[in-house]
């Protein structure tokens, strides 16, 4: 639902009080609407503890015209009739119509959210002007008679809150240029000074205010929170401690949690492969010492003194000899060793 569909909802809500819908069940036009609290109230009071009940009530209260009649007008002495005929009815028109004052119910919710932006637009300050907390769900403005003792529905006590809020702000600017107005005569400067910040901050509200409206909710503010509550908060009071408790006993994971365990779950790969190699390469080098063919090697015998001699020769005139290899091949098993060491550590 768009900003825009959502205030034509609110502004139908705001006035007259409910959304409409109208259905057809052979032949017979039925106009149904979505109920306030007051009137959700009232079926507990027709059903009792029997909610096998409860749809049929719901749609008999939501019917406001029946076959060109209209029930507001005696509406509680009509309930039995028309709970009758909904019980009577083939499944299919009941559920149908059920489905249809459902949808009506989840429009009525979700304009809820635009509620705030809605207040702020010059439409719902007009409509405020002339009809006031008085003149709303009158039969004026809905040409129904029977809709001013339906009573006022969440969204419209709201929206009577934020409109006597921004009356009482409108008075509280008048008062305030009046009192830096005589301020003036006696301390120019500090009038000026003190009407200037009263000005910047009035404009910024006003400024978030038209943000407000055009999106039809805090945006920016939304967005902010959203941000905040993907990370872990820093617990500085009580609440923050309930608040966070709440969170690890129902299993809700932040970009914190998420991390922390993304970097644990590498690390352990990380370690896993490093050990499978040193094992791979064990296991290669057992199987190069198993496939030796022992007949191709030589004997050990001793050396005689002339190769002594020659291979001190070598070495005087820097001829590399088996000892850079029997180094680097200690190396090698120390640094398999601490690898090892590491796996070992890491798996524990």
């Amino acid at each position: 639902m768009d900003v825009k569909e959502s205030y034509n909802l609110l502004e139908e809500i705001v006035t007259k009080g409910f959304l409409t819908d109208i259905y057809n069940i052979d032949n017979k036009i039925i106009v149904i609407k979505t109920l306030n609290e007051i009137e959700y109230s009232n079926v507990k009071l027709f059903i009792g503890d029997d909610f096998k009940e409860l749809a049929y009530y719901e749609l008999a209260l939501s019917t406001i015209i029946f076959d060109g009649y209209n029930v507001l007008v005696d509406r509680f002495d009509r309930m039995k009739e028309l709970v009758r005929y909904y019980k009577n009815i083939d499944v299919i028109n009941f559920s149908k119509i059920q489905e249809r004052f459902k949808k009506l119910h989840y429009k009525y919710l979700a304009s809820l959210k635009y509620l705030e932006g809605f207040s702020y637009t010059d439409k719902s300050r007009y409509y405020w002007s002339f009809l006031g907390e008085q003149g709303l769900s009158s039969e004026k403005i809905s040409g129904i008679e029977g809709t001013g003792s339906l009573g006022l529905n969440t969204v419209q006590n709201n929206w009577i809150v934020i409109n006597k809020k921004l009356d009482q702000e409108d008075k509280y600017n008048v008062d305030f240029n009046l009192a830096t107005f005589i301020a003036s005569s006696m301390n120019s400067k500090g009038a000026r000074s003190a009407s200037k910040s009263y000005e910047v901050q009035r404009n910024e509200l006003l400024e978030t205010r038209k943000k407000i409206s055009e999106y039809g909710y805090d945006k920016a503010r939304y967005e902010k929170e959203r941000s905040i509550e993907e990370w872990s908060k820093p617990i500085k009071s009580r609440e923050d401690m309930v608040r966070e408790l709440e969170k690890q006993v129902s299993g809700v994971k932040d970009k914190h949690d998420t991390f922390i365990e993304n970097w644990i779950k590498n690390q352990r790969k990380l370690a896993e492969a490093a050990k499978e190699n040193v094992e791979n390469r064990q296991k290669d080098y057992r199987n190069k010492l198993e496939n030796i063919d022992e007949s191709k090697i030589e004997g050990s015998r001793l050396a005689t003194p002339e190769e002594i001699r020659e291979l001190d020769k070598k070495n005087r005139y820097g001829i590399r000899t088996g000892t850079d290899s029997l180094e680097k091949y200690n190396k090698q098993q120390n640094f398999v060793k601490k690898v090892s060491s590491v796996v070992l550590k890491a798996d524990k």
